[in-house]
């Protein structure tokens, strides 16, 4: 990438100058001039083609991405001190890693040594274990120490603390040279803080960059405020809404009662081009500040007089629980914060007593006598609070009406609607995102007064760079019909499938479902005439033989027990039609409803057997053909059909003898897998938490077109994430010699949903594991072992880019990529990976929202010796292999395969994780 030089920049230290720069159209979208983007041309020259697949018909692309140049003088890292920190409450138990315990950290860090006896000291804290000082060493202090000692009080009892949190905790006690500092926290209750010089490492500034970043900003943010005023997530920055009315940055009234918060990510990086900075806009949602009486009204949107004069409405208050559990509040007359665990219904602040001082009173009685609080409301229920005291569950009870929500509470459990709404706040065009992250980085970043003291200079402009587009994918349709595929996809009208699905007997026979007091007569009509006519002419246009006159049941539900009904209307389907048994049913349904996607997926696929898809009903897109010829991709596909290929594959020569099996796509040479977890979440009944399990699947080839996968499921701990992986490929090879399948000499892997930070537990858990297990597979066969390219797919980072094309920012084309090797050549992008490894990222897919993000590549392990760019090139064609999407994807099929059948094995109940024997060959879809 192109580094700005000084004069572009502006002085050092005189602030951005942007005028030079940047100019903007007639309707203010900012305009880029590319002969003074930042860096001669001649800076950047494009490197010699070294051979390789589908090399012909490449273009490069100016792009600009969120990566901000950074200048920092290295020479300061030699006044750096770091130190080993703990921080206890008077109890002597550390404080935890929730965001709230953090920004607790951070304020009393703060709060210790803005006192005067720290001035010449400047201290950076990372929010858990490490803290920096600048030009000087902390010294011990004797006149701050407090009057009590930290020991455990009052028989409270508290969870266990981790044996690595209780052994550095015991570590920095008994070492002589750790300093106490003991002080009253804004709370007035008294904290310790022991710290312990530990050694540093300057070589990767990166780190402490990002640490010095996150503080800083806390810190000019805070204000020296209560950090409730404003809201730190992570890396995430979030404004206060008070502070936010002059700026871009600012808080919207979200679905009631939660609010939607947008601010910005950041994090250094470093590259080959030196020190960058990205900076990425993000959303988050929390909970607002405010009496619990109006919490309600707001969820169960209703005022609050239906709440007070409604009180004796169960089903209301059975709404509040399965929505409020593990609310955070405070109570008026006391300020420690509480968990609510449940509101009960017909215990009030009349009716409960209990006995105080010698004699029985009743809560209404207490709140009168022993703080002055007359209730308005008596007749209402009351919260109930579960404690932990001498190992015993004590109960503590509380008026309603005397309750205040804590505010940034992070809800755990989001709905469909809320993600959506969501989605549509945090996807911005290119035009539009990357002028608020100049603002930003110019604003805020660029001007702190904390980072100019460490003299860390952001500049204001990103870096740009070209990157290489791939050439499109041809695809193959039946009749030797072929097709280019452009940016937008391609179109399925009037094609027939290269391999449609067919029966022995004639016509596949195949059922129609739906709740009939869900439509209207008219809409039913529309269902019968035209709906089921069009598919089924769609169908044989496509090749696949459908029955014209559907089993038709739309008497399901009657009840509107979705469950027990569609149950028993199955049972009742297949014990009256097993002789002429449907290959399918297509259920139509009036809204998008997750508890019964997953209740029709239980019984299609686990108990019943047989394939199903589900359609919601729209009277503009029912009607249309084209919709039609989509559904009908995605049945053929769950009957086991091929829809297309992708022609490029069978097209792709070998650059060199060595790498010939690696491209033998005709034989037995190459097997693509794929792997994900699926984490379930936590479900509340009655009183009791359930940790609901972790779904992991893996995927596998099996034909040479790359299409049909194997898929094997399993269960484990929850919030695990890596994976038993013997146990799974030992399945899976297992089905390969139950259906005399030859064994593949090479092996491609794609692992979905892990961090860069744990690539090296990921080495031993998951790929020492599995190399360990083909050995003894391949030993038993008398083969020697496969070959094997581990890659990792990361699609959770902050990298954006957009394109610079007549002087406005666009998304990137599908095939767009960069990427770097790890032997220091010049290269198109200048990401490096952790040890070297190679990385490279990829737009597969087309953004119908907001920014393009990029899959990141990792290729952790390469026994195969692919070169980067077959290993690119074969990635970007197996993106385009979902037969139920005509557009290529954002990650390659076998990931994506896999995410959906970790994603169909949680909607499974109970403790059965596989599918139905009938159905476990189907092309797993949403």
């Amino acid at each position: 990438m192109d580094r700005r030089s000084r004069d572009d920049y502006g002085d050092r230290r005189g602030g951005p100058q942007r005028d030079q720069r940047e100019d903007r159209d007639n309707r203010g979208n900012k305009r880029f001039d590319r002969d003074n983007r930042g860096g001669a041309p001649s800076a950047y020259q494009r490197p010699p083609y070294s051979g390789g697949a589908g090399r012909v018909h490449r273009e490069y692309i100016d792009i600009v991405t969120n990566l901000y140049p950074v200048d920092f003088d290295q020479t300061i890292l030699d006044n750096v001190t770091q130190y080993e920190v703990a921080i206890v409450n008077r109890f002597n138990e550390p404080l935890g890693k929730k965001p709230d315990e953090i920004d607790q950290k951070k304020f009393l860090i703060n709060r210790l040594f803005s006192t005067p006896m720290f001035s010449n000291i400047r201290v950076i804290y990372d929010g858990g274990r490490m803290l920096y000082t600048l030009n000087g060493r902390l010294e011990r202090a004797q006149d701050i120490q407090p009057k009590e000692d930290f020991i455990k009080q009052g028989g409270r009892e508290v969870k266990p603390l981790p044996q690595n949190v209780l052994d550095s905790i015991r570590s920095l006690e008994s070492d002589p040279n750790t300093l106490s500092y003991e002080f009253r926290g804004d709370d007035t209750f008294w904290y310790k803080i022991m710290a312990r010089v530990t050694s540093f490492d300057r070589s990767k500034p990166d780190q402490f960059l990002h640490t010095v970043l996150n503080y800083s900003l806390f810190v000019d943010h805070a204000g020296g405020s209560h950090p409730q005023h404003r809201l730190i997530r992570q890396n995430a920055i979030f404004r206060d809404p008070i502070a936010m009315r002059s700026s871009s940055f600012h808080q919207r009234k979200f679905v009631p009662p939660k609010s939607l918060w947008i601010g910005n990510t950041q994090s250094f990086r470093s590259t080959k081009a030196g020190l960058m900075l990205n900076v990425d806009m993000c959303v988050t949602m929390s909970t607002w500040r405010g009496r619990v009486l109006d919490y309600f009204a707001c969820l169960l949107n209703r005022q609050v007089d239906h709440i007070i004069n409604r009180s004796d409405d169960d089903r209301m208050w059975n709404e509040v629980n399965r929505n409020c559990r593990g609310l955070t509040f405070y109570c008026d007359y006391s300020k420690r914060k509480m968990k609510l665990n449940s509101v009960v219904y017909g215990k009030t602040p009349k009716d409960h007593s209990f006995s105080h001082d010698g004699r029985q009173v009743n809560v209404e009685q207490y709140c009168r006598e022993r703080y002055n609080v007359n209730l308005r409301y008596p007749h209402l229920p009351m919260a109930l609070v579960k404690k932990k005291r001498q190992g015993e569950d004590e109960d503590s009870w509380f008026p309603l009406e005397l309750l205040i929500v804590v505010d940034s509470q992070f809800p755990k459990d989001i709905s469909g609607d809320e993600t959506a709404a969501m989605i549509k706040h945090a996807c911005k065009k290119p035009h539009e995102r990357f002028p608020a992250l100049d603002q930003y980085v110019a604003n805020t970043l660029s001007r702190s007064h904390s980072l100019r003291q460490l003299d860390v200079n952001v500049h204001p402009s990103p870096a740009t760079c070209q990157a290489r587009v791939l050439p499109s994918r041809e695809t193959l349709f039946g009749r030797n019909h072929r097709e280019q595929v452009n940016d937008a996809g391609w179109v399925l009208r009037s094609k027939t499938f290269i391999e449609p699905h067919r029966e022995e007997r004639g016509e596949v026979p195949w059922a129609i479902m739906g709740n009939l007091q869900s439509f209207s007569p008219n809409e039913m009509d529309t269902i019968k005439q035209v709906f089921c006519p069009g598919i089924v002419r769609v169908a044989r246009e496509s090749g696949v033989m459908l029955n014209n006159m559907p089993f038709p049941n739309f008497r399901w539900n009657p009840n509107g027990d979705a469950s027990t009904s569609l149950d028993a209307q199955l049972g009742e389907f297949f014990r009256n039609h097993y002789p002429a048994r449907a290959k399918f049913i297509l259920f139509v349904l009036r809204e998008k409803r997750t508890d019964l996607w997953k209740e029709i997926k239980y019984l299609c696929d686990a108990k019943y057997g047989i394939p199903s898809k589900c359609v919601i009903y729209d009277a503009k897109k029912i009607t249309n053909p084209q919709v039609h010829a989509n559904i009908i991709s995605s049945i053929n596909a769950r009957l086991n059909g091929h829809n297309w290929i992708i022609g490029n594959i069978r097209n792709l020569p070998p650059v060199n003898h060595n790498l010939a099996p690696f491209f033998n796509f005709q034989g037995q040479g190459l097997c693509v897998m794929g792997l994900d977890v699926c984490h379930g979440r936590t479900q509340y009944e009655g009183r009791d938490a359930i940790e609901i399990e972790s779904r992991v699947a893996l995927t596998a080839s099996r034909e040479n077109n790359y299409v049909k996968y194997d898929t094997v499921m399993s269960k484990q701990e929850h919030r695990k994430e890596f994976v038993d992986i013997s146990a799974l490929v030992d399945r899976l090879f297992a089905n390969y010699r139950n259906k005399n399948r030859p064994l593949p000499t090479h092996i491609l892997f794609y692992r979905d949903g892990v961090a860069n930070s744990m690539f090296e537990e990921l080495e031993r858990q998951e790929i020492d594991p599995l190399e360990n297990q083909l050995e003894k597979i391949y030993s038993a066969a008398g083969l020697k072992k496969p070959r094997l390219t581990f890659i990792v797919v990361v699609k959770r980072h902050h990298f954006r880019a957009a394109e610079i094309k007549d002087n406005r920012l666009h998304n990137v084309p599908p095939g767009t990529v960069l990427y770097s090797m790890p032997n220091g050549d010049r290269s198109l992008v200048d990401i490096e990976g952790p040890k070297g490894r190679i990385n490279f990222y990829l737009w597969s897919h087309l953004a119908g929202l907001g920014t393009a993000r990029p899959g990141h590549y990792y290729v952790i392990k390469n026994d195969m010796n692919a070169q980067m760019e077959q290993l690119i090139d074969f990635t970007y064609s197996l993106s385009h292999l979902l037969q139920g999407c005509t557009k290529g994807v954002s990650a390659p099929v076998p990931v994506v395969l896999a995410h959906k059948a970790a994603a169909r094995a949680s909607a499974y109940f109970g403790a059965q994780v596989e599918a139905h024997e009938a159905v476990r060959d189907q092309y797993f879809m949403a």
